[in-house]
């Protein structure tokens, strides 16, 4: 019994005297020491990979990394977003994440060395914060992002210094943000309110169009209010979104919108004054049950995804009791700087919807927008417009909205991208405009899991929305394209984010080199 421990050595001896299976790939890279690995199978170049750090090869072999790899980890694409010529993106994964952006860096927005610098390649402008992203948000020379557990609000860019009195320590004493939304020189946050599980939004920057929809009386925020003086609070809130000088929150039920009103961005009604510095609900649907299933906005206009069900003569969505639309209108009619157009039309009382278009059958998921967009696709005389595909029929069973300052998409929920408006400057990535409100296939869209088409539409005066301030980008799933972010249109300042800096178009989606 004795002798089988010495047979066993001996054997063991042996087998590690031959090249198999000692010499496998696997057991050379056991031999590896702080997260090298021998990923090629060479024994000649020994440990040659660094697993910490490669994108080809994240944490092992053959796991690769659409962006980064870092602590082994590999980051990829989770969130877009993107305006005035800067397009950036979160990239996350197992607990940690970060921001990459490229195109303009006038205000030190994509990366934080000298202004104007222009990156051959996508660059996080936060470098010193590798905590998860939440939400993502970009407007002109600055953006946002909710950022790691406590859920706290994070900007960079020079520009929006400009717009913050108190600086950007100000700001950063915000957690616990649900959302955050930026439009041309503003942006909004949605808070949990402590007394409830409503929402209340606090926005911060100009407030010269009624942009934060209240009034500032100390440090950077003002919190939004409606017409009665009250804070807006919505209950089961869903989202927010701006455009350049508007913004709109909703829920399941609800969608109001307070802000720049010259080209009838809120939607509410024919009487409106050219801003309301107070929140209430756009007029929808009259006599409808209503369902909101996604909200955009994008320079002056703002579409939305819902679904109704006739109930009945006196059937309506909810509204939040503070939301007075009455209260509100005589808000609009003194607010300093109105253009002096009367009050809000007094048949939309107490922010209860309006006519849609006199359809009384049931709407699957359709597209309806208000503002420059739907500029002459009214609904009787209202604000508010319905898409239509080609064929005139509605544009239904669509999942998302995607708004521009001169065109808009949607993607349905079959995969297919369908947009619609002004396709000079190549906004339609090869579609062909047949109509300011008719919806035409993308087939180069075709499985985009989200789009940024904002461009120059966040940007303040509206002459300034030059075609240079263009961009326009879409995320994939990686079976669609392994780089997974595609972007289109000009590349006056990389915008393509292809690492080509020739004032060229392309009309065509081109992706993005990480």
């Amino acid at each position: 019994m004795r002798a089988r421990p010495i047979v066993l050595i001996a054997l063991a001896l042996t087998i590690s005297s031959c090249s198999s299976p000692w010499g496998s790939l696997r057991e050379r890279s056991s031999q590896c020491v702080a997260g090298r690995r021998d990923c090629d199978g060479d024994p000649a170049n020994g440990c040659e990979v660094d697993t910490d750090v490669s994108r080809e090869h994240c944490g092992a072999c053959g796991r690769r990394a659409t962006v980064a790899c870092v602590q082994a980890r590999p980051l990829d694409p989770r969130l877009l977003a993107g305006a005035a010529g800067t397009m950036c993106v979160s990239v996350a994964g197992d607990s940690l994440g970060g921001v990459r952006c490229w195109g303009s860096n006038t205000h030190n927005q994509v990366a934080p060395e000298a202004p104007a610098t222009v990156r051959a390649t996508p660059t996080d402008p936060t470098v010193s914060d590798t905590s998860e992203v939440h939400s993502l948000t970009v407007g002109d020379g600055f953006g946002c992002a909710i950022r790691g557990p406590s859920r706290t609000l994070r900007c960079w860019g020079n520009a929006v210094r400009s717009i913050v009195p108190d600086g950007l320590a100000a700001l950063e004493s915000v957690v616990g943000a649900r959302m955050v939304a930026a439009g041309a020189r503003h942006a909004c946050v949605a808070l949990p309110n402590p007394a409830n599980d409503r929402t209340v939004i606090q926005c911060f920057g100009d407030n010269d169009r009624g942009q934060l929809g209240g009034e500032r009386t100390a440090g950077p925020f003002a919190t939004v209010k409606t017409g009665t003086g009250a804070a807006l609070s919505i209950d089961r809130f869903a989202g927010i979104v701006a455009g350049a000088a508007h913004t709109c929150a909703y829920s399941e039920q609800q969608i109001v919108c307070w802000g720049a009103n010259d080209r009838t961005q809120l939607g509410r009604g024919q009487r409106v004054g050219s801003f309301a510095i107070a929140a209430a609900n756009v007029a929808i649907s009259d006599n409808f049950s209503m369902v909101v299933h996604d909200v955009a906005a994008g320079g002056d206009s703002t579409c939305a995804v819902v679904s109704t069900t006739r109930n009945g003569a006196d059937a309506g969505p909810p509204v939040d009791a503070a939301t007075d639309a009455t209260a509100d209108a005589r808000d609009a009619a003194t607010a300093p700087g109105d253009s002096g157009v009367g009050p809000m039309d007094a048949s939309v009382d107490g922010g209860q919807p309006a006519s849609t278009c006199g359809e009384d059958q049931s709407a699957r998921r359709r597209v309806l927008c208000w503002g420059a967009l739907a500029a002459d696709r009214m609904c009787s005389g209202r604000q508010v417009g319905a898409v239509r595909t080609e064929s005139g029929a509605p544009l239904e069973d669509v999942e998302r909205v995607f708004v521009g300052d001169r065109h808009a998409c949607a993607i349905q929920q079959s995969g297919a991208v369908l947009c619609w408006g002004d396709g000079a400057d190549g906004r339609l990535a090869d579609g062909t405009p047949r109509g300011p409100m008719v919806a035409v296939p993308i087939e180069s869209l075709r499985s985009a899991r989200t789009l940024s088409i904002v461009g120059a539409g966040n940007v303040l005066p509206q002459s300034a929305r030059t075609a240079d301030r263009e961009g326009f980008c879409a995320l994939f799933d990686e079976t669609v394209t392994p780089a997974r972010v595609k972007c289109w249109g000009p590349n006056t300042s990389n915008q393509l984010g292809d690492e080509t800096f020739a004032a060229r178009l392309s009309p065509t989606p081109l992706n993005v080199r990480w």
